[in-house]
């Protein structure tokens, strides 16, 4: 995951005022993760949707 989230700061993220614009792009990769990445693990979901949404999960094999 770390090398996914330095991937994404140096391509999105303009260092002209740099606190403002780490904090942008902290948010913008974690809305993404959370709001918008389908994960495997999760069978599909965003981890927004299991969680708020309940989703049931299938159990491990």
């Amino acid at each position: 995951m770390l090398g996914f989230f330095n991937g994404y700061l140096l391509r999105n993220v303009v260092w002209g005022d740099a606190i403002k614009a780490c904090y942008r792009g902290i948010k913008a990769f974690i809305d993404r993760y959370n709001d918008r990445r389908r994960h495997s693990s999760l069978d599909n979901h965003t981890p927004s949707e299991v969680y708020f949404n309940h989703v049931v999960l299938k159990p491990a094999a």
